[in-house]
């Protein structure tokens, strides 16, 4: 700089200075101050998060997802049952990313096994089934009932009065529990509908999963209702089925056919305890072969 006067002299030796300015190369640490415990039963998570520096951004992924924008708090619903990672990375003003994200690990719907039965027993005594099978009914366990070479449960019916094959396994009691199976229909009337299975409560039954005769078509079934499910059963087709109940006036339930949800939705199921499942229909007189295997119950 160099000033000049009103008779236009100009100052010979020019004023300076010289300064520098400093980049922010230094990363933003990235903290998370709220996340789901490292086991629960819900399928949904929530987290917050901080950055040390003010004004960050932030991206967060879950299982190695590629990063999106995100704020805090974040949520997540519908995951899977299992474990999950959470990561989150601050960006600062000067666009300078924490290098080392902030993770959080947890397993969601986790459950406990009440009872399980692949029926590699060879019977239905072992696994505690009380069976019910008259009139021409039966109830067996041989092989290649749904698996190849595997032993599952076989159930046929006549119309025949009075004929009938199912069992049924008393679980104590629960306000929710999930019900999964193999499921394989041989054959069945196409005039008449079936239980694949039922749930009960101490008051009698709360819930049927229905098989159509003519299109194996699905619903479900509480004591006032008959809702469409959206999915079917397909005639010899082997099926995995999920059934997932919690009573109560406005209870839910929720049916995932090979992994799949289908069915969603609540539903009157009154409030007493969930006592016990039924595989097949109890009802006489239709015909039907139906197969069986790997059953698993659990709660939350």
């Amino acid at each position: 700089m160099a000033a000049t006067d009103s008779s236009g002299n100009t100052d010979p030796t020019t004023a300076t200075h010289t300064w520098s300015v400093e980049q922010d190369t230094t990363p933003p640490q990235t903290t998370i101050t709220s996340a789901p415990p490292s086991t629960t039963s819900s399928t949904s998570a929530s987290f917050s998060f901080s950055s040390s520096e003010a004004g960050s951004s932030f991206t967060c992924s879950v299982d190695g997802a590629p990063a999106q924008a995100c704020t805090s708090p974040t949520a997540y619903s519908g995951l899977s049952a299992g474990s999950h990672t959470f990561s989150v990375a601050a960006t600062d003003g000067a666009g300078n990313t924490d290098p080392t994200p902030a993770t959080h690990t947890w397993t969601a719907g986790a459950t406990t096994v009440v009872f399980s039965d692949n029926f590699s027993s060879g019977g239905f005594t072992a696994g505690g089934w009380q069976v019910q099978a008259t009139n021409g009914g039966t109830a067996t366990v041989v092989s290649g009932a749904v698996l190849p070479g595997d032993l599952g449960a076989r159930l046929t019916s006549t119309s025949a009065e009075g004929s009938t094959a199912s069992i049924r396994k008393s679980l104590g009691s629960r306000t929710s529990l999930t019900l999964e199976w193999d499921a394989r229909v041989v054959s069945a009337s196409s005039s008449q509908s079936f239980n694949l299975a039922k749930i009960y409560g101490s008051n009698g039954r709360v819930l049927s999963l229905v098989r159509s005769g003519s299109s194996g078509a699905l619903s479900v079934q509480d004591t006032a209702t008959t809702v469409a499910a959206g999915a079917s059963v397909p005639t010899g087709q082997v099926v995995r089925l999920r059934l997932s109940v919690t009573n109560g006036t406005a209870g839910s339930v929720r049916l995932s056919v090979n992994g799949t949800e289908v069915f969603s939705r609540t539903m009157n199921l009154g409030t007493a305890a969930l006592n016990s499942v039924r595989m097949g229909d109890d009802a006489k007189r239709r015909t039907l072969d139906y197969r069986v295997d790997n059953v698993v119950v659990t709660t939350p």
